[in-house]
């Protein structure tokens, strides 16, 4: 008996799970973060209440059809009340889609905890990568300004290791690298002469740091 009513109540559960997800897929209230659940939203910040429902509005009601339900008692280190659920459809230009929706109970009411279909995972992945190379970008631009800055002020103290031009998209390594990193105020023209000397190439300054470095750009 005890097993029964536990099965029961997991019917019951996915059932108003499934109802739910249907009333939010198709609700005219686009812009209401909260017919979502909003510690999903803290918890998977990649995307937004609006952002999903916007890709849910995407697909012709008529054709979903619930493949797998099941109920969790976690998902994704939080526990609780969870029934996950695994929609097979159709978007609005008749491409096959499929939709995994995640809901949590509280206060016995379902609400939209993760919401992920194929078009949106793209958009996140895209958005993903774009912050990805923006931040790398960013890190590059950082790096050189301040190669920038030290560089102007070596030549501006010493006009003469304006001979040495400053390392333009060069990675320094153990092996290019000629002697020792030096502070900034400790850079001397003799030093770097002699450092050139050594250079079976052309020697650059670079940035590791604070300090300056003398880097040997070998010919090929």
């Amino acid at each position: 008996m005890i097993a029964s009513g536990c099965q029961d109540r997991e019917e019951v559960d996915r059932q108003a799970a499934i109802s739910v997800f249907h009333e939010w897929s198709v609700g005219s209230e686009s812009s209401d973060s909260e017919s979502c659940h909003a510690y999903g939203l803290i918890k998977h910040p990649e995307t937004s209440c609006l952002e999903m429902l916007d890709h849910a509005k995407n697909i012709l009601p008529s054709q979903r059809r619930v493949s797998s339900s099941r109920v969790l008692e976690c998902f994704d280190s939080v526990c609780g009340d969870f029934v996950e659920l695994e929609v097979e459809g159709e978007d609005l230009e008749g491409h096959q889609v499929k939709e995994i929706v995640v809901l949590k109970k509280d206060k016995n009411v379902f609400k939209v905890y993760w919401y992920r279909t194929n078009s949106l995972m793209t958009a996140i992945e895209n958005r993903s990568k774009a912050q990805s190379e923006q931040s790398a970008d960013a890190k590059y631009l950082k790096k050189q300004n301040e190669l920038n800055s030290a560089y102007a002020y070596l030549t501006n103290k010493i006009p003469e290791i304006y001979q040495f031009p400053s390392c333009l998209d060069v990675r320094i390594t153990s092996s290019n690298l000629m002697g020792e990193l030096v502070p900034l105020e400790k850079v001397t023209l003799s030093d770097f002469g002699s450092r050139a000397a050594k250079c079976n190439g052309n020697l650059c300054i670079g940035l590791v740091g604070k300090k300056i470095a003398a880097v040997c750009q070998e010919n090929q």
